[in-house]
């Protein structure tokens, strides 16, 4: 078994085709077995490949769900051998969540939110930015569920926040379906709170500020716009969609 999921970690690392037809058979292995030999050989093939973000791919099984939420644990074996890492497999789990959508189950539907709020609560950028992206593609959230979700994404639009982690420049930006890079944190949240609309409303003075932040000079038109303003650019659109406009 395990120079089998060597090679198919290697042939996937090379075949998109190959990586899209193993990772819900692989999530099926990780979710079947009760975290032996053989579903540590998948989810580590599933580290090598990306775990995958495409709906349609991987279908809706609460099977399959189940098992990317195991795989979120702090304490997973995926997690814990990710080491340093361990904030780029915690984003693509995320994501692969955003895509696979909030389930009506109520016991499920509250663990895939308990996982996005532990995401909008990281000190990391990225993993900040890939659960905003979950309340993005997902902004059909329950009164109950944006009471909670809103202060978590607003939290980070006061001036003078900072992730502690915070890189700009990085090996993993992208988010897997669209190939469109992940936003940076504030923008990730920006985005998230404009996809809420009027739910989002506690949010607002907080959008307001940054619309109205005059825009930063470009030292250049060789390097690219500071972030300032594209979070500026954003924070205008979403007053609009956050006042119904």
């Amino acid at each position: 078994a395990s120079s089998a999921f060597l090679h198919l970690a290697e042939l996937g690392k090379k075949d998109r085709e190959t990586a899209a037809a193993a990772r819900p058979v692989l999530w099926a292995v990780v979710a079947a077995r009760d975290n032996d030999v053989v579903s540590r050989g998948a989810l580590r093939v599933l580290e090598r490949i990306g775990p995958g973000s495409d709906a349609a791919a991987l279908g809706d099984e609460p099977t399959v769900r189940q098992a990317v939420l195991g795989a979120l644990a702090a304490d997973s074996k995926l997690m814990t051998a990710s080491g340093a890492h361990a904030w780029v497999v915690h984003g693509r789990l995320l994501l692969t969540l955003g895509r696979m959508g909030l389930p009506q189950d109520d016991a499920q539907r509250a663990r895939v939110l308990k996982q996005v709020e532990r995401g909008l609560r990281s000190t990391h950028s990225r993993v900040f930015a890939a659960a905003a992206q979950v309340v993005e593609r997902n902004a059909t959230l329950r009164p109950e569920e944006t009471a909670t979700i809103v202060p978590l994404l607003s939290r980070v639009l006061a001036f003078d926040f900072k992730f502690a982690i915070d890189p700009r420049e990085s090996a993993w930006m992208v988010s897997f379906a669209d190939g469109k890079e992940l936003p940076h944190g504030q923008r990730a949240a920006v985005h998230a709170l404009a996809a809420l609309g009027p739910a989002a409303r506690e949010a607002l003075p907080a959008l307001e500020a940054w619309a109205k932040r005059p825009l930063a000079p470009r030292r250049s038109d060789f390097v690219p716009e500071p972030i300032v303003n594209q979070i500026i650019r954003d924070a205008l659109k979403a007053v609009e969609a956050v006042r119904g406009q």
